[in-house]
């Protein structure tokens, strides 16, 4: 008995399309990408109704999206540390994390109803937090330097449910 495969395997054009893409680092629009291929931009939305290519797609870009980490980690360190340097604030924080939250199994942050605080402190958003706050806290993560008087990070490990 012979076996096909069923996997999907992209056309030239469809690869031509993706190498678009990848060269923006999927910032563009469907029209511009299309153009770029020298192909209708109608032609895509025909693929797209294809499940398989749908599905290749994502998975196209999901790969890529995991081989960027260390351009976003790098840019979260910039983020935090250039302004006191330039003044010049780079990025978006949030955007950030949505892409380690989706792509670093390492990065696994607590939600905020499982982070333990004792005291009236709260739990800030680091994109709310100014240049010399963001400096504190990378310094107190690092060191274990107090963030302000009688303030510090602690690192506590919890077990995990089982």
């Amino acid at each position: 008995m012979v076996e096909t495969s069923t996997e999907f395997v992209p056309s030239d054009n469809q690869l031509a399309v993706l190498k678009v893409w990848r060269r923006h680092d999927y910032c563009c629009t469907v029209s511009q990408a299309m153009s770029e291929a020298g192909l209708d931009r109608t032609i895509w939305y025909d693929w797209f109704a294809k499940p398989e290519f749908a599905a290749w797609w994502q998975e196209q870009a999901d790969s890529w999206a995991a081989q960027q980490l260390p351009r976003v980690q790098a840019n979260l360190i910039r983020m935090a540390t250039e302004p006191a340097r330039t003044g010049v604030r780079y990025g978006d924080a949030a955007a950030a994390r949505t892409v380690l939250e989706r792509y670093d199994a390492g990065f696994a942050p607590r939600s905020r109803t499982d982070q333990h605080v004792s005291g009236a402190v709260g739990v800030a958003d680091l994109g709310e937090l100014s240049i010399d706050e963001l400096q504190r806290l990378e310094h107190a993560l690092s060191d274990g330097v107090p963030l302000a008087d009688g303030i510090k990070v602690v690192r506590q490990e919890t077990p995990d449910d089982d």
